[in-house]
């Protein structure tokens, strides 16, 4: 594995971006808590985009992500496919034809991006490589936060969920060995 595709724990590294097509989709790919997300809100109002989140397209629990251009492709997706698998990649060529549709530049974002076949992917590929250690505080803090589960809890309640969202998200400490591969694999991609 080379050194461009590892992913620290302490420091972060800047984005490995690789252009795959020419077509005007920016697809963002990390480990939970990197910042795609982050990454997609900064462009949800502005018209030229359209921004689609694998979390957003399977639930509504994060009105940040949450736009119309969702719920229209949500819609199309249950109409052809009568339901809806959280993060099932096999949606990208309609995410893919639904930005074309709206002839307006698009930005995918979503971590199962890394198990898709590179030659798959229109647009540019963007993963984001934030210190492991950022983001398994990042994710931990949001799952603890996450108005669902905490409803209806009390105090004692809360710190249990505290101790158990940094207990499960405990192995983003660890080496992303799925996303280095990945990065290792558009690095020996060879564009026609």
């Amino acid at each position: 594995m080379s050194r461009e595709s590892k992913i620290l724990l302490l420091k972060d590294k800047i984005d490995y971006v690789k252009e795959i097509t020419d077509d005007e989709i920016t697809n963002v790919t990390g480990s939970v808590g990197s910042g795609k997300s982050t990454y997609g809100i900064k462009y949800h109002n502005n018209k030229d985009y359209v921004v689609i989140g694998f979390d957003s397209l399977s639930k509504d629990n994060d009105p940040d992500t949450l736009n119309d251009d969702i719920l229209e492709l949500r819609s199309i997706l249950l109409k052809k496919y009568g339901y809806i698998i959280k993060d099932a990649i096999f949606y990208y060529d309609d995410m893919v034809n639904f930005i074309k549709s709206k002839h307006k530049k698009g930005i995918i974002e979503g971590g199962h991006l890394t198990h898709m076949n590179i030659e798959k992917f229109k647009g540019t590929v963007i993963v984001k490589r934030t210190a492991r250690l950022k983001c398994y505080l990042r994710s931990a803090w949001r799952d603890y936060k996450n108005p669902v589960w905490r409803k209806g809890l009390s105090k004692i309640g809360l710190i249990k969920r505290f101790f158990h969202c940094y207990k499960r998200r405990f192995h983003h400490i660890f080496p992303q060995k799925h996303i280095e591969e990945f990065i290792q694999k558009l690095e020996n991609y060879k564009n026609d």
